[in-house]
């Protein structure tokens, strides 16, 4: 051992072994999700834009959550109810998309401005095809809360599902009432 490892402790060798040491637990993180982590909604599919919020609701089938509804609670009103609900949480899902789209053009504004402030005009004509993109997409989403008001079928799917679980869970219900009468 040399005087200065007895002086200093151990060598500047043995220092960078422990140091290239690194523990599996500093960068891998085992545990479960937290809840906020599994509520997370991400998009696998579509444009990758707000708009898709509104088709993955309008895609929902509501089947299974008409069918318990009416086992739970088989009255026509309670169904209708639902159903309003439902399509108040499309046009909230909506007004959110909207709001998100004004966001983002304005945001796209300022970025096209500055660009052409700093003479960067390559990028500021990339940002108007966005801004563009964006407008679009607003006309689109127009379109469909119109189609929506007008109860469009492609709109109104989930609703049709919903109805048809409601009518399916009455049925049962019905064959259930009927098969107590009888014993």
């Amino acid at each position: 051992m040399s005087i200065l490892s007895k002086l200093f402790g151990r060598s500047k060798d043995a220092a960078n072994e422990q140091e290239n040491v690194i523990e599996r637990d500093t960068f891998v993180d085992d545990s479960e999700p937290s809840e906020d982590v599994r509520n997370i909604v991400t998009i696998q599919y579509g444009t990758g834009f707000p708009i898709d919020a509104i088709y993955a609701f309008v895609r929902k089938d509501l089947e299974d959550e008409g069918y318990n509804d009416a086992l739970c609670c088989p009255d026509n009103s309670y169904k209708d109810r639902r159903i309003k609900i439902i399509k108040n949480e499309l046009k909230t899902i909506f007004d959110q998309v909207n709001l998100k789209y004004i966001d983002l053009i304005k945001q796209l504004e300022a970025q096209i401005a500055f660009s052409n402030q700093q003479g960067l005009s390559g990028r500021a004509n990339t940002l108007e095809v966005q801004k563009s993109l964006m407008e679009e997409h607003i006309n689109r989403l127009k379109d469909l809360e119109n189609k929506f008001e007008n109860n469009d079928s492609t709109m109104v799917g989930m609703l049709d599902s919903y109805e048809m679980g409601f009518s399916r869970g009455i049925a049962i219900k019905l064959t259930d009432l009927t098969q107590w009468k009888k014993n």
